[in-house]
């Protein structure tokens, strides 16, 4: 599954946008990138659960999406332009 399955590209670059500011005041507010993955990569990218699926497997898909949304908000311009195309 990939990000725009579930949310709205225009959503997903203002949410991105606005984690990347709360991030780079992360030595205020203690938010890195890192701990901004774990609070909403299962919310980006809702892990799929299945009656067979063992917690390793579930636990090692959920840690797949925070890596994926905690890259996305490490290479995230400080300020993106939200009229340029972007696809995700």
């Amino acid at each position: 599954m990939i990000i725009h399955d579930f949310i709205p590209q225009g959503t997903v670059v203002l949410m991105l946008n606005h984690l990347k500011q709360v991030a780079l005041h992360q030595a205020e507010n203690k938010m890195t990138t890192a701990n901004l993955a774990v609070c909403f990569g299962p919310i980006f990218v809702p892990p799929q659960h299945s009656a067979d699926q063992e917690k390793e497997t579930e636990a090692s898909s959920m840690r797949l999406h925070i890596e994926t949304i905690k890259y996305l908000l490490d290479i995230w311009p400080q300020e993106f332009n939200t009229n340029n195309n972007i696809v995700i």
